[in-house]
């Protein structure tokens, strides 16, 4: 048979490399370490098996050298530790420098910073990697204790960008988003909600209820979970050990009410030394093998009563076993892990009321549904949803890092690029905790005054001032939504376990967009107009007043004498005030320029009740006022009725 030239040269170049790397294979990096125990991991990323003899690993002060036959198979990793690694690190299998001929000469990975060089037989480098303070061009950044460098496997597939990522063992690594089509929502808001659609699906859980929770004190889910428990369901709760201010003494209760019910509660924490996440910031629930709830707000009693927040249930089973093996591995002690009642061994139960089961319908809707896992992938996520707006990005926020305003990739930045770009982009944050009098500008008011006149966002602030916070985390994106526990910081989006889903439905979307909207407030129309609401005012009994219908430029502020001693007694657009005589109130308002507005109004008391004027006349009547006629008005009813029993 004749060969081609042509062909036989092509086949020969084709082959070169394969050829090439038979004689020396190639050995990559796969793992630094360079805290607490000292390692790294070296995987074979060549065609062929390589003996590692005459290889060395180098710091570029020392070096690690094989001097014995070491054979590494096609994909084979290979952990060299200084000495037997730390539990956290999860090493199944690992080799100790001075085995297996394997000769450390002054070979130390400087905390702060440092280079790696894998060097061939011959001496040549096969592959680098630094990190830290390194002064080498563009390092990776330090490694803290606790963490590793990780080789990003799924580097160059679809929205992957690193090709190392920093890690904490014992983290789940999912990389991709995956998004389920057709699922049955029931979406809905706090505080409107009350808990009911979680409640309902409690009461028809028949085998096992997985809970992800930051904090968990709700005393109509714990009924419901204990109903649950008696009736044989299988009840696991993963909770914060240490939330920000400690756990509450009526959260302890209540989690001992439920362990005694024989729930399987483990609080996750940390000795000092080691744990996954920075914080178990999460709100979900996996009910049997079909729902999932995700919601903004803690199942507390306070969030669910007072809080703006958002929520939904989830039934579609190929979703909730995507996130119950999330849970699982979550739930699975890694060292960090403790069960509750070791930790609180003495604690006292609270007394649950039994549980009424709820009889309400719920609407739902059809829609595909995008689960977002944090840390693991949910900075791409969330870049990838706000990037890809055309019309719309409302962003309804507890907080927001204040840092983003100096620039960078994240997504405050997003939205100003995208309101450049034409896209309606609103920032409406919650600034309850935040004084607009202290030095402290880095907080709600600082950002909202930074960008209060920039063209590119909007940026409005919300400030509870009776009860709840605008405690939400929701962004709405065109005709989708995101719903979910992830904060606008770098801890959360980095170092929490967070979860959240992205409803594709313009339908939920649209609902969503007018619960903001009505949270976002009027629109200025360029007229002021101060609006006072008084209910009934009776002696001594707490009243509230309020201002929040007023048409005023938005930033300004409202402040009320309420006893007539030119002293401002309340601030916010709406207070609460007991009235115990006849008084001269006035609310002023100071608008963003400086402008100032009143409105006098008394409070004038006749019996029990009073009456409101303010200066131009009568404004509104408690029902007080009103009981005469009423009287009257029954009178006259109760004597047709006589008569015509007769």
């Amino acid at each position: 048979m004749r060969v081609n030239p042509t062909l036989l040269l092509f086949l020969l170049l084709a082959l070169l490399p394969l050829i090439a790397s038979d004689c020396d294979g190639t050995i990559e990096l796969d793992m630094v370490c360079p805290t607490d125990t000292e390692g790294f991991t070296i995987i074979n990323t060549g065609p062929t098996t390589v003996d590692l003899k005459g290889w060395s690993i180098s710091d570029g002060e020392g070096r690690i050298t094989f001097t014995e036959t070491l054979e590494l198979e096609i994909g084979e990793c290979l952990n060299i530790m200084s000495q037997t690694p730390s539990d956290w690190m999860h090493l199944d299998t690992f080799v100790i420098y001075g085995e297996h001929g394997i000769v450390s000469d002054r070979f130390n990975l400087n905390d702060k910073g440092d280079e790696v060089y894998v060097m061939d037989s011959k001496g040549d480098i096969a592959y680098s990697f630094s990190y830290g303070d390194s002064p080498t061009s563009d390092p990776f950044q330090r490694i803290p204790k606790g963490h590793v460098a990780l080789r990003n496997h799924a580097y160059g597939y679809p929205g992957e960008t690193e090709e190392w990522i920093l890690h904490v063992p014992g983290r789940t690594l999912y990389h991709f988003q995956r998004t389920y089509e057709d699922c049955e929502v029931i979406p809905f808001s706090f505080p409107e909600s009350d808990g009911k659609e979680i409640l309902a699906q409690i009461q028809d859980a028949q085998d096992v209820i997985r809970i992800s929770m930051y904090t968990f004190d709700n005393k109509d889910v714990a009924s419901a979970l204990k109903d649950a428990l008696d009736r044989g369901v299988d009840v696991r709760m993963l909770i914060e050990g240490q939330p920000a201010g400690g756990i509450d003494t009526d959260e302890i209760r209540v989690l001992t009410t439920l362990w005694k019910s024989g729930a399987d509660i483990r609080m996750i924490c940390s000795d000092g030394s080691y744990k996954r996440y920075q914080y178990v910031h999460s709100k979900y629930a996996v009910i049997d093998d079909d729902v999932t709830i995700i919601t903004s707000e803690n199942w507390t009693d306070s969030a669910f009563s007072g809080n703006r927040g958002w929520g939904t249930c989830v039934i579609d089973g190929d979703c909730a076993n995507y996130i119950s093996d999330i849970f699982d591995s979550d739930f699975c002690d890694k060292g960090d892990l403790i069960p509750f009642r070791e930790r609180y061994a003495t604690s006292l139960p609270h007394i649950l009321d039994r549980y009424t089961p709820i009889d309400t319908e719920f609407k739902t809707y059809t829609a595909d549904i995008s689960p977002v896992i944090c840390p693991d992938y949910s900075f791409k996520s969330i870049r990838n949803l706000i990037m890809s707006a055309e019309e719309r990005v409302y962003s309804q926020q507890l907080n927001v890092q204040f840092s983003w305003t100096e620039g960078g990739d994240n997504p405050l930045q997003w939205m100003i690029e995208l309101g450049s770009e034409g896209i309606d982009s609103r920032l409406l944050m919650d600034v309850t905790y935040d004084s607009p009098y202290d030095t402290d500008n880095d907080d709600g008011y600082g950002l909202y005054t930074l960008y209060r006149n920039d063209p590119n966002i909007d940026v409005r602030y919300f400030q509870s001032y009776i009860s709840g916070l605008m405690h939400n985390k929701g962004i709405i994106v065109d005709d989708r939504v995101w719903i979910g526990s992830m904060n606008w910081t770098d801890n959360s989006i980095q170092s929490n376990r967070e979860m959240s889903v992205i409803i594709h439905s313009k339908e939920i979307s649209d609902m969503y967009a007018e619960l903001f909207l009505e949270d976002w407030g009027i629109e200025f129309d360029g007229e002021v107009d101060l609006i006072i609401n008084i209910p009934e005012v009776s002696y001594g009994k707490t009243v509230t007043l309020d201002a929040s219908g007023s048409s005023v430029p938005f930033g300004s502020t409202f402040s009320w004498d309420l006893d007539d001693d030119d002293e401002v007694e309340r601030s916010g657009t709406i207070a609460e005030w007991k009235f115990y005589k006849d008084t001269e109130c006035t609310l002023t308002v100071m608008d963003p320029e400086g402008n100032v507005h009143t409105k006098d109004f008394q409070i004038t008391f006749d019996g029990d009740g009073a009456d409101i004027y303010d200066d131009e006349g009568f404004v509104l009547e408690g029902p007080v006022k009103y009981i005469p006629l009423i009287a009257i008005v029954l009178g006259i009813i109760g004597i047709r009725r006589l008569k015509d029993r007769f």
